[in-house]
């Protein structure tokens, strides 16, 4: 996967997963480095949340959160955003079934390209 939170759930190292995130209730999912006191909590993540969050994460966030992010104030960007988010889900093949990565090793390549000969 290019993004780890891009990934399916449970492949994350840092954050929630943004895979399957439309139409997700906050706090559901497990984050490696957060406790529960430093969450945005309540909120389930569709068109209006979605928006307002990216447009100015702070005021959605509890007291005692810290980011660099400070929002995106562009309407359409968002917009994009958002419809970009509907398509991480199981419905989009080529995500749910990723081709299987090239191996890491030289000679296994190579092995494979003369195979394909």
């Amino acid at each position: 996967y290019p993004d780890n939170r891009l990934s399916r759930g449970g492949q994350t190292t840092l954050g929630p997963t943004l895979f399957n995130i439309y139409g997700r209730a906050s706090g559901m999912e497990e984050i490696g480095n957060k406790m529960g006191t430093e969450r945005v909590e309540g909120v389930l993540w569709i068109d209006g949340p979605l928006m307002n969050y990216m447009k100015n994460p702070r005021v959605m966030a509890q007291a005692g959160i810290q980011m660099n992010f400070r929002g995106i104030p562009d309407f359409q960007i968002r917009c994009d955003i958002v419809h970009y988010l509907k398509t991480l889900d199981w419905d989009n093949e080529e995500i749910s079934n990723p081709p299987e990565k090239p191996s890491s090793l030289a000679p296994v390549r190579w092995m494979q390209k003369m195979r394909e000969q």
